[in-house]
């Protein structure tokens, strides 16, 4: 089954889908035709669910593509790492991560 049916193309599309062996649409089609046909803008969308300035949105999305565009999104919004230095005349660093740790702090080394 072609799993482009769920959306409503018209028959030239859906030709043209099969005639490019597209059978899948990716995970950011998936989300957006739905809003397109209801009349949602992918811009906003985007800009929302990222937290994203909507001119930065449009400007990566006519530049790369949506889907490109929300790839670039997911990947800033990863938080960074935080490194803390430590005095070790006060306390070691394998004290402070034990401190740390039992306060609910997520540690990475």
């Amino acid at each position: 089954m072609d799993l482009f049916d769920k959306f409503q193309f018209n028959d030239y599309v859906k030709k043209t889908l099969s005639n490019i062996h597209f059978t899948s649409p990716t995970p950011i089609q998936d989300k957006v035709i739905p809003l397109v046909y209801k009349n949602k803008d992918i811009i906003e969308y985007l800009s929302v669910k990222y937290s994203f300035n909507t001119d930065l949105v449009k400007m990566w999305t006519d530049d790369f593509g949506a889907e490109f565009a929300q790839k670039l999104m997911e990947a800033s919004n990863i938080q960074a790492p935080i490194v803390i230095r430590t005095n070790t005349l006060k306390i070691t660093a394998d004290e402070l991560m034990k401190k740390l740790s039992e306060e609910g702090v997520g540690l990475y080394q």
